[in-house]
């Protein structure tokens, strides 16, 4: 199965701080909202989601693609931890 590659980019540090696969962007952003809110409470606009690649889980080939930023707004992401 082909999943998306994504990179979790620190836009204040200049780094990357996660890398992880899904099959969706939505759902690298529900499988990591609960992480990235607590590693940063303003994440929305210290962090972006980047996909990166594909990758087969099958044979770990890694392909790389353009680099595209997720928007956190079309997936109605609240801009702070709803409590």
């Amino acid at each position: 199965m082909l999943l998306n590659l994504y990179a979790v980019y620190d836009v204040v540090s200049e780094s990357v701080s996660v890398l992880g696969t899904s099959t969706t962007d939505g759902a690298f952003i529900r499988q990591n909202l609960p992480y990235l809110e607590k590693i940063n409470p303003n994440f929305k606009t210290d962090l972006q989601i980047r996909k990166i690649g594909t990758i087969d889980d099958t044979t770990c080939v890694v392909a790389p693609c353009e680099h595209t930023i997720v928007d956190w707004n079309t997936y109605n992401v609240p801009e702070k931890k709803i409590e």
